[in-house]
């Protein structure tokens, strides 16, 4: 018996090591002790479910899901497995896998902070957007981890992208309140400042962003955007050429017409100028106020429901006589501007009613309040 104990004690100690590894870093050593751990206790689940965390963290996404698979064999109600093989789904594309995950790992667990947090994350920079159910994910992690900085910070990058400026600073404001060093608070605080039309306020935050990250080539363009609108041509000039020294297409990404229009690409004071010129004349995208007849008319000529990828691109029809290249161009986040607006302005719509909010996943469907709307409003 005191040699059986001995022996469990042994394994206790190598998963505790084996954990240390992984939480500094050292994930080679972190899966060669699990495995040491698994070989000796095959019904370790912990054991899997850390080696499937140093796998997923390596890149290694079949690895961690069947290592998360095997712990959630020996124990089916590990919540935190669910959690993590979501994580590894989504990385390998398999969304309907992913979301399955997080709502078994929340059902099971439904103080899993990380659950919540993972599924919010999903909603908020998936392929299939949903604000609304990214924020009521992001509501329940912080009301059980009133700390939780990341989950400020991305419910933030939400109320952002609903155009939501006040309550996207107030969660910015958390978030560095919590920790100060954050420089991706300070940069999306100072674009939502900069949305408010605050543009001193927005050069503080991207200057403080730069202090934190000199590296980032986008927090100088945002910055020499904003020195734009205070007519610093010259502060705006010296951004956009420590932006260009970073990332080459950055300058290129603020003036093309003028790179084609033959202009010296070294009078960056100009290009600045002109820049906000063509902003100011309307070069800048549809605000998210104009997707929601023509989502509602998409959404009717479907006969009230389609999958989102055909909704978006029947609204792209509809508003070809409106909107520009800009819309049909990326944000910094990688988003395309009209496909962004629209799905803000599909969670506002499911919000006051007019679509519907337990469609399929992957779907969108307008109610018949929507349809009222649509018809008091002129549509089809």
């Amino acid at each position: 018996m005191n040699i059986q104990q001995g022996r469990i004690d042994t394994v206790q100690e190598i998963v505790t090591r084996g954990f240390n590894y992984l939480d500094q870093g050292h994930l080679d050593t972190a899966v060669a002790l699990f495995t040491t751990v698994i070989e000796l206790e095959p019904d370790r689940a912990v054991a899997y479910h850390y080696r499937g965390e140093a796998y997923y963290t390596q890149g290694a996404f079949d690895n961690a899901i069947s290592d998360f698979s095997k712990a959630i064999a020996i124990e089916p109600n590990f919540a935190e497995a669910y959690s993590n093989r979501g994580l590894a789904y989504v990385a390998k594309g398999e969304l309907d896998l992913a979301i399955r995950d997080y709502n078994t790992a929340i059902r099971l667990n439904p103080h899993e902070t990380l659950a919540y947090y993972n599924r919010a994350m999903f909603y908020s920079f998936g392929e299939e957007i949903a604000l609304d159910l990214a924020i009521q994910d992001y509501n329940m992690a912080i009301k059980l981890d009133r700390y939780f900085v990341d989950a400020y910070q991305n419910r933030g990058l939400s109320y952002l992208m609903l155009e939501d400026f006040d309550r996207a600073v107030e969660d910015f404001d958390m978030a560095i309140k919590l920790n100060p060093n954050l420089d991706n608070a300070y940069k999306s605080r100072g674009l939502a400042y900069a949305f408010m039309g605050k543009f001193e306020h927005a050069v503080n935050d991207y200057s403080k962003a730069i202090e934190l990250d000199p590296d980032d080539a986008e927090t100088y363009r945002h910055r020499a955007k904003a020195w734009m609108h205070l007519n610093e041509w010259e502060k705006s000039a010296a951004d956009l050429v420590a932006a260009g020294d970073i990332a080459e297409d950055v300058v290129a990404s603020l003036s093309v017409s003028d790179f084609e229009s033959g202009d010296d690409l070294e009078d960056s004071g100009n290009i600045a100028e002109r820049s906000t010129r063509q902003e100011a004349t309307g070069d800048t995208p549809l605000p998210q106020s104009r997707y929601a007849l023509p989502i509602l008319t998409a959404l009717e000529q479907f006969n009230g429901s389609a999958k989102t990828k055909d909704v978006l691109g029947k609204v792209r029809q509809l508003m070809e006589n409106h909107i520009g290249d800009i819309d049909l161009s990326r944000r910094s986040d990688g988003q395309v501007y009209m496909e962004n607006r629209a799905q803000a302005m599909r969670s506002e719509l499911v919000r006051k009613g007019l679509m519907k909010d337990d469609s399929l996943h992957g779907f969108w469907e307008i109610s018949d309040a929507g349809r009222e709307y649509l018809r008091d409003s002129g549509g089809p």
